[in-house]
């Protein structure tokens, strides 16, 4: 039994091995028949594309023989376009943004309500009837630049351009600005400056020069801000706070820097000579030259400067000082000074510090100290008191803290202070001290869109008038791009 058991065991063996390769030969031939049906649907598909081209080649040859140079000329136009807006290497880049103000004063302020530098007082003889307040809406501080980069020379040198614009540009335009009966002279100049009509806001240059940096060290030549003060307020893009605390504005110069790395952080020494009476347009002599550059001697700026990584991830703090110094030349005055001088000096020395203290909140703040600062934007526009010849001193400064109270919202809230000597002044309308308590508001949207909401509450004190107090609103909407 056994051995009949052990023959089909043995016969059965034998079966599966001779099936085995039938089975397997089945297989394959299934799948060469796969393959055959794959390379005819790959055939038919290409025989349509040959077909398709082919006819695309037939169609562009009558576009050539019907218009047998419009192509090139297509591509001739585009490539010589591209020359004219960007040379071989260069890069451009644009940005800026529209924007739309409404503001509100409850007092009016200065001359113009777009040009809020302090608050008339209730009993100003430039106003014969008291005013309450007023509203003003405006589109000047839309801005529109460009960046230029060039490829590095061979030297090793770097050069870079700037030009950037707003709409923010003073302009006599109308009787009442043009009219001597308003101005109070030089201790009140604002009063005699107005703004091109609401409607017809002028082009303004803020920025236009040429940068050239090789390593640590850079070259600048054309119009950007003073060296001093280096650090703004949040409030009032219109005028910056400028004196109502904040210092220094933009001015033709030549400045050259030094910016070493020292550790994690940044040494920064910067200094430059530029255009004196720039700003306040000083002309006391009437002899329509300006007295900063009738004394042959321009506007001497510095400033040493040093900035490192704060124990807050990804932000730096801050610390600065900095100095001015420049003189005035006038062949006369219109009305003579008791003192009878003719030459002048304007000397600023100050410190800022920007100081990050969570991934939240922020500090920062300028200091200040100096004489004669019409031309910088202190001692609240007033320089020399023309009475008696008298360099006004005068001190100030700001200070402001930040909150970022969630990703699309930032509020901040501040003071500020621009005090000169009331002793150095005379007339009755002189100013002699001009603060500010503020809160603004910042929220983003996304996309470069934003809103701010801002209020402040301004007061003016006088040589012998009563005191101005003033609270102004200010609502905008930006597009940035």
């Amino acid at each position: 039994m056994r051995q009949w058991t052990q023959l089909v065991i043995t016969a059965g063996w034998l079966l599966a091995a001779a099936v085995s390769p039938l089975t397997v030969s089945a297989e394959e031939r299934a799948q060469r028949r796969s393959q055959e049906d794959l390379l005819r649907i790959i055939e038919q598909q290409q025989k349509v594309i040959d077909a398709l081209q082919k006819r695309v080649d037939t169609l562009e040859k009558r576009l050539e023989e019907t218009h047998p140079t419009s192509r090139e000329h297509e591509r001739a136009d585009v490539t010589h376009a591209h020359k004219d807006l960007f040379r071989n290497g260069f890069n451009v880049k644009f940005y800026g943004f529209l924007r739309g103000d409404i503001e509100a004063d409850t007092r009016r302020m200065s001359f113009d309500s777009q040009l809020p530098f302090f608050v008339l007082s209730p009993a100003d003889p430039s106003q014969p009837q008291r005013r309450t307040g007023e509203i003003t809406f405006h589109p000047r501080l839309t801005r529109f630049g460009f960046d230029v980069n060039v490829p590095k020379l061979a030297n090793g040198w770097q050069t870079t351009a700037k030009l950037e614009t707003d709409f923010f540009n003073a302009i006599i335009d109308r009787p009442a600005a043009a009219n001597p009966a308003l101005s109070a002279g030089p201790n009140n100049p604002f009063l005699a400056r107005d703004l091109v009509s609401n409607s017809r806001a002028a082009l303004r240059i803020r920025h236009a020069y040429v940068r050239m940096q090789r390593g640590d060290w850079h070259v600048l030549m054309g119009q950007t801000w003073d060296v001093v003060s280096p650090i703004f307020p949040s409030l009032n893009a219109d005028t910056v706070m400028w004196n109502a605390g904040n210092t220094a504005d933009r001015r033709p110069q030549i400045r050259v820097g030094y910016e070493p790395k020292s550790g994690k952080g940044q040494w920064s020494f910067v200094s430059m000579v530029g255009a004196s009476g720039a700003v306040d347009g000083q002309d006391l002599d009437g002899d329509s030259f300006r007295d900063g550059e009738g004394a042959s001697t321009p506007t001497i700026q510095a400033r040493v400067g040093y900035t490192a990584p704060s124990r807050v991830k990804g932000q730096n703090w801050s610390v600065g000082i900095w100095g001015h110094t420049a003189h005035q030349e006038v062949n006369r005055f219109t009305v003579p000074t008791a003192g009878g001088g003719t030459s002048f000096s304007s000397h600023l020395i100050g410190a800022d510090v920007s100081l990050p203290l969570s991934s939240k909140l922020k500090l920062q703040g300028e200091i200040w100290t100096g004489k004669n600062l019409s031309d910088v934007r202190g001692g609240i526009g007033q320089g020399i008191d023309v009475p008696t010849g008298t360099e006004i001193s005068a001190k100030g400064g700001w200070i402001e803290a930040s909150y970022k109270a969630s990703p699309r919202y930032t509020f901040n809230i501040g003071t500020t202070l621009d005090q000169p000597d009331a002793s150095d002044l005379t007339p009755a309308n002189a100013r002699t001290r001009n603060s500010t308590l503020y809160l603004t508001n910042r929220y983003s949207f996304g996309n470069g869109l934003s809103m701010g909401f801002d209020w402040a509450y301004w007061k003016t004190k006088f040589k012998a008038l009563p005191t101005g107090t003033n609270n102004r609103f200010t609502f905008f909407v930006q597009q940035d791009f």
